[in-house]
């Protein structure tokens, strides 16, 4: 065995006793379960059934259950993009939305064509 098969086997066994003690608190908070539940869901369903020989197939969107942001949204019944603005400068008023930057420096940039 070389110096590097052996090293990795090392590295390979402190992950593993890593992984023993505290996998176990990153599956508590990122809860891997549920979101493999998501992936499994349904997205989309053909528009026609999928038969040997298509060259091309077109999909429908399933509808989704709305979340109540969405449904806050569609209530509002916004037909504009103006009023679609105005709704949310009223829903957001007390969150700072721009900010400002500290300018560190200028500098001029001499270009490849001389300007």
């Amino acid at each position: 065995m070389a110096v590097g098969d052996i090293l990795l086997i090392v590295i390979k066994y402190i992950i593993f006793g890593y992984d023993i003690l505290f996998g176990w608190i990153y599956n508590i908070f990122t809860q891997p379960w549920a979101k493999r539940e998501l992936h499994k869901k349904v997205l989309a369903k053909p528009c026609q059934p999928i038969s040997p020989g298509d060259t091309q197939v077109t999909y429908k969107p399933v509808p989704l259950k709305a979340s109540p942001l969405m449904n806050e949204f569609q209530q509002a019944d916004n037909r504009t993009m103006a009023e679609v603005w105005t709704w949310v400068v009223k829903r957001y008023r007390e969150k700072k939305v721009l900010g400002t930057r500290e300018l560190l420096g200028e500098e001029e940039e001499v270009q490849n064509n001389g300007l």
